[in-house]
Parts: structure tokens; sequence; C-alpha cells
């Protein structure tokens, strides 16, 4: 829970502080390709040292997708701490 509190402030800080508007459009795309990359890194980690055989494809796979579901819910909460940082701006103009 922490973390998406910290996560929501640096998205308010980084909407604030940044000049302009946000693409985020842009951002949302580059928080899937970081979710697909290091759920790929996970995944294979987990097929190396899972000790069943059996069992390590589907552990890997259930790991790439919990990883890409969780960066992207992160990536989401970042986004709206941007817009709200956008909003906050604005109003003290």
């Amino acid at each position: 829970m922490i973390i998406l509190i910290i996560t929501l402030f640096i998205g308010i800080a980084y909407g604030f502080f940044n000049p302009g508007r946000e693409d985020r459009k842009t951002i949302l795309k580059k928080g899937a390709y970081f979710g697909i990359i290091i759920g790929l890194l996970f995944a294979l980690v987990v097929s190396v040292f899972e000790a069943k055989p059996g069992t390590a494809t589907m552990t890997a796979l259930g790991t790439l997708i919990l990883v890409f579901m969780t960066i992207i819910n992160l990536t989401i909460i970042f986004i709206a701490g941007t817009w709200i940082g956008d909003l906050i701006k604005r109003k003290r103009k």
C-alpha cells in the first residue's frame, strides 16, 4: 500500500514540476514495455530455478502476468498523479 502512495506522490510531483502537459499515452506505453521486460526477466529466473520441471512453465507464465499487471497498475496510478499535479499547477496560476 505504501508503494501505491509513494507512486501517487511521485506522479503529483512530476506533473507539478514538469513544464507543460504530459503525454500520458506515452507514459502508459513506456510502463507497458517496462512491465513486459521485467515480467519476462522474472519469468526466466523463476523457470530456471523452479525445482519441478513440469510446473516451471506455468509458474513462469503466472509470474509474467502478475508482474505485468502490477507495473501497469503502478503506471496508471502515476498517470493519475501527473493529472493531479497538472491540476494543482493550473489552480496556482
